[in-house]
């Protein structure tokens, strides 16, 4: 989160283990709610804005389609910023886990 999610280092997927699963998830939750959004020139700030208008519409329509039961469920974040932050491009951080496998589904 540390480039706002533009570094080309950047996991937009993470690749879990089913047994370890939903313990990794509430941790993941845990983290990114601690997660600091703001001024980048704050060193106590981890995530700072996105680029550009285009690149909070692209990240923005990423998360939208994350409502899709076929890709997951955003569970937190994902949204654009109010009040101090509103003017810029910030964007809260998002965890999406994947949709439940249904009985039968490949």
């Amino acid at each position: 989160m540390s480039q706002s999610g533009q570094s080309c280092a950047c996991g937009s997927r993470i690749l879990v283990q089913d047994g370890i699963y939903d313990a990794f998830v509430e941790r993941l939750i845990a983290a990114v709610e601690s997660a600091s959004v703001g001024d980048p020139f704050d060193p106590s700030v981890l995530v700072g804005p996105v680029i550009t208008k285009g690149a909070a519409d692209r990240i923005m329509g990423i998360i939208d389609q994350a409502g899709d039961e076929k890709m997951g469920e955003l569970v937190m974040g994902g949204k654009r910023l109010s009040g101090d932050l509103k003017d810029g491009f910030f964007i809260a951080p998002a965890v999406v886990p994947r949709a439940k496998r249904r009985a039968g589904a490949e």
